[in-house]
């Protein structure tokens, strides 16, 4: 069996003081096999930081692409 994601959330994040974004968080659960028929669910996260130069909103993007990609992968 392979590794199973699950319940994948995004938060916008901003600054307190000025209120502009500072960037994303991207929250999502991992279910994994262990033994026999046992899972265990690990929740994981990353945090994509707003820059002048690089539009966090499309790098968390193609990230939640990939981990939807690769769960579709795992249920074929």
């Amino acid at each position: 069996m392979a590794t199973e994601i699950q319940d994948i959330r995004s938060k916008p994040l901003y600054d307190p003081a000025t209120g502009k974004l500072c960037g994303w968080n991207l929250n999502w659960n991992c279910v994994e096999p262990e033994f026999g028929c046992l899972e265990s669910v690990t929740p994981k996260s990353r945090f994509f930081e707003e820059r002048w130069y690089r539009n966090s909103y499309k790098a968390m993007c193609r990230f939640t692409n990939g981990l939807l990609t690769k769960q579709n992968e795992n249920n074929k």
